[in-house]
């Protein structure tokens, strides 16, 4: 945007907004992500590849963490009204805390989308009880490798916690889908198909992830970017009541979604979907009573997956 005494004079302004993405505050992130826009603007031709930032609040901090990725094309910023030294001059003023302004800040930034209030949902573990979140998918997307549920999750009648994850594939209108693993000839009754697929062997229900909290401790040496493995060397208890984080890892996968088709996870304390076997015996339960689950609002609870 511009007005008549910058264009008389060959300047211009540009705001970035309505962007797509995840917002990230008080690292580099930001910085890198600026960049790229200063380096898109550069190759605009009314551009003399020269650009300038100015801003106050966020607008000013912000500037620092820009400056500091050097880009060729920023050739000053002009902070106003910000802060240079948050500690001292914010949360921790003349050595008095004062955090709620910040903490305010991260809970009302929440982009395009309304940020959740935070809620608590309860179920029962030691049955077949589970939660379940929906996702509805706008347009296609490919899901592909492992997933991570992180979930603040609290046992108010236990010192332990067996949590199952599922995420499944769901069409329009709710219904859970899944793919057969093997080849059916085409005139076979779907009832024959019904009964001999009630297995992993032949169908596969998209994937699942399990976690004790006790053995929640990871193996150093077999940690890698994608992947962590727990180590069985040492427990981690937990207090009946408390409110932990949990990160518990779901299968590599594959899994196509057409616009409109639903991303489907539940949680629960016994396992879900099918078994191998369907008469095999279950595994041991450590759950007893309620799990309480804090999402939404200061809790960092969320779905991560990975998409192309």
């Amino acid at each position: 945007m511009g007005s008549p005494w910058l264009c008389d004079r060959q300047r211009q302004f540009t705001r970035l907004e309505q962007l797509f993405g995840n917002i990230h505050f008080w690292g580099k992130q930001e910085g890198q992500d600026s960049s790229d826009a200063i380096e898109e603007l550069a190759k605009l031709p009314w551009c003399s590849d020269k650009l300038a930032l100015t801003g106050n609040s966020w607008l000013a901090i912000s500037q620092h963490f820009i400056a500091a990725e050097q880009h060729p094309h920023l050739a000053c910023i002009t902070p106003l009204e910000g802060l240079s030294d948050p500690t001292r001059e914010e949360t921790l003023r003349g050595g008095i805390p004062n955090t709620e302004f910040s903490e305010s800040i991260a809970i009302i930034i929440s982009g395009r989308n309304k940020r959740l209030e935070e809620k608590v949902l309860e179920y029962q573990a030691d049955s077949s009880d589970e939660v379940s979140f929906t996702y509805t998918f706008p347009a296609k997307t490919v899901l592909t490798g492992p997933s991570n549920l992180v979930i603040d999750i609290a046992a108010p009648d236990h010192d332990d916690i067996d949590i199952h994850a599922h995420v499944f594939k769901a069409d329009a209108s709710g219904a859970l889908l899944s793919h057969l693993n093997m080849p059916v000839p085409l005139n076979t009754p779907a009832s024959t198909v019904e009964t001999m697929a009630q297995n992993r062997i032949w169908r596969y229900f998209d994937p699942s992830g399990m976690l004790r909290a006790l053995e929640r401790h990871l193996h150093s040496a077999l940690l890698g970017k994608t992947w962590a493995t727990v180590s069985h060397e040492h427990d981690e208890k937990i207090k009946s009541g408390e409110l932990i984080r949990l990160r518990i890892q779901l299968w590599p996968t594959g899994i196509v979604f057409e616009a409109g088709k639903q991303l489907v996870l539940k949680i629960s304390g016994k396992e879900m979907g099918l078994r191998a076997f369907p008469k095999s015996s279950e595994p041991s339960n450590s759950n007893k009573g309620k799990r309480v689950l804090h999402i939404g609002g200061l809790s960092e609870s969320y779905l991560e997956v990975v998409t192309i």
